[in-house]
């Protein structure tokens, strides 16, 4: 594999846009309240192009600890979500976090 191949999925302008977007939505998430540890967590993932890890920790963290989200985080979760095609069921439990 030439080394051009490997590196053009990287380099793809949807993938730029996706971390750059779950950066975004890890940044609102420590506006509500994750957790300093919770948000390094998942930056590294970003850093490491895990983008649905990075998503799912802070799904599943803001889940566990009853954090408050809202409506505003919900639709960038959504829209995220939708861009890496992830079914609803995935993230809907935490719209009960919505106030």
């Amino acid at each position: 594999m030439r080394f051009a191949d490997w590196l053009g999925p990287l380099l793809n302008p949807e993938r730029i846009i996706l971390g750059e977007s779950i950066l975004a939505l890890i940044k609102q998430a420590e506006a509500c309240g994750l957790l300093n540890v919770d948000a390094l967590a998942a930056r590294e993932f970003v850093e490491y192009n895990e983008y649905g890890l990075a998503f799912e920790h802070v799904v599943d963290q803001l889940y566990e600890y009853g954090i408050t989200v809202n409506a505003e985080f919900y639709r960038l979760l959504k829209a995220i979500a939708d861009r890496m095609k992830l079914p609803e069921q995935r993230f809907v439990f935490i719209s009960e976090l919505i106030k």
